[in-house]
């Protein structure tokens, strides 16, 4: 899961929130977002990470196949809750 989560599935990142609290109104929650990026094109534009890491997690990358990754996963899970009362 660690793979498809890490190098797959986007994410919003909350850049900035505000709060107004209008004079005998609600609480308005307003919530900015950036753009939907997976971790591991977060960790890309870094320059936090070694080179020998980068590289070992980019032939990761270019191994796997999302679709059958995450159909794998559904798969054991499936699997594992079959074994539950």
């Amino acid at each position: 899961m660690w793979t498809y989560y890490n190098l797959f599935q986007p994410v919003l990142r909350q850049e900035e929130k505000t709060i107004e609290r209008p004079e005998g109104g609600d609480v308005i929650i307003h919530r900015h977002r950036d753009s939907a990026q997976t971790p591991w094109e977060r960790l890309c534009r870094t320059e936090a990470l070694p080179l020998q890491a980068r590289t070992r997690l980019a032939d990761l990358y270019a191994r796997t196949n999302p679709r059958t990754l995450k159909r794998s996963i559904q798969e054991h899970l499936d699997a594992l809750l079959s074994t539950c009362p």
